[in-house]
């Protein structure tokens, strides 16, 4: 009987191969908040911040755990962080308010403010990433403590870290013919958050660098793009959550969905973990599904903590 969100006796067993690990999940949450705060940070003060907090971390769980009973394969927590947060700041920012009511805010900073802090970021990124696929991958008993594996899979995501700096790099003389500092203090991480969602998988080194290139010199291309636009429309985005964490974790799980899809072989294999009613083509659909479902749950994430912030902002402004 194949896995799904009702038949609990048949699948608690199998629904256990699934990598986790609690410190590994404490580290995404806390991730998957920042993405959440990037879009209002400076514009809001602590009380929206608990807000964000307290609800954010309750709907990533809520994801994460639907992600856990029907068996999405997000090993490096590219759809639970990134594409979850990314509409969860979009939303909450687009409600929040628009650029000319930011501008005078008594906590707005400027843009050389936000590019340190996004710099510290991708220091942070750059740091958590590999360690977060090796853990998550570490607890499984799919694979449990196969140290060839676990190099590879770290070492993949290193290849592509390293591919999103060139990516970005290109991108910035493509769009400035010269090097932006901007450019790649928003894009130098792209391209690992586009391959987390498919760490678990056996790709050459090359295809994952090549992958990172790819998505982090699309991201830097429309970057300036997305920001041309946004400030046309009066749209404020402090960080830069839509290019940097929404659209690369929407790559993550597209990428994840073509792989599974194409048969491609997960070192914890759907195949061994469920009956023959899993087969490549449905793993790709529930694939899709996790996709639809972290992005309805940032919507509406964002739409309850916008509004919160809405309410706060217009009584202290009163």
């Amino acid at each position: 009987m194949p896995v799904s969100v009702t038949n609990f006796g048949n699948d608690r067993q199998v629904s256990q191969k699934y990598a986790s690990s609690s410190f590994a999940d404490y580290i995404a949450c806390f991730i998957s908040l920042i993405v959440c705060y990037s879009s209002v940070i400076g514009r809001v003060g602590n009380l929206e911040v608990y807000f964000i907090t307290v609800i954010g971390t309750f709907l990533y769980e809520f994801n994460s755990m639907i992600f856990w009973r029907i068996f999405v394969t997000d090993c490096g927590f590219g759809m639970r962080i990134f594409l979850f947060g990314g509409f969860f700041a979009l939303i909450s920012s687009l409600i929040l308010g628009n650029r000319l009511s930011t501008a005078v805010h008594p906590l707005f900073k400027s843009d050389y403010y936000f590019q340190g802090l996004n710099l510290f970021g991708a220091i942070v990124i750059w740091c958590l990433l590999p360690v977060l696929n090796w853990v998550d991958l570490w607890h499984s008993p799919a694979i449990g403590t196969d140290a060839n594996v676990l190099h590879v899979v770290s070492l993949n995501m290193w290849f592509a870290l390293c591919g999103s700096v060139i990516g970005s790099y290109c991108g910035s003389l493509a769009i400035y013919r010269k090097l932006s500092i901007h450019a790649l203090v928003f894009s130098v991480f792209t391209g690992g958050i586009a391959y987390t969602s498919i760490s678990d998988i056996y790709l050459n080194p090359g295809l994952a660098m090549g992958i990172g290139t790819i998505a982090s010199f699309i991201c830097t291309y429309l970057q300036e793009k997305i920001k041309k636009r946004m400030n046309h429309k009066g749209i404020r985005d402090s960080n830069g959550a839509v290019s940097s964490y929404l659209i690369p974790g929407l790559f993550a799980g597209i990428l994840s969905a073509i792989f599974h899809a194409n048969g491609a072989m997960s070192y914890f294999s759907y195949a061994a973990n469920f009956d023959s009613a899993r087969d490549r083509y449905n793993q790709g659909g529930i694939q899709v599904a996790g996709i639809a479902i972290a992005i309805g749950i940032g919507i509406f994430g964002g739409l309850v903590v916008g509004g919160l912030m809405k309410m706060v902002n217009k009584r202290t402004s009163d």
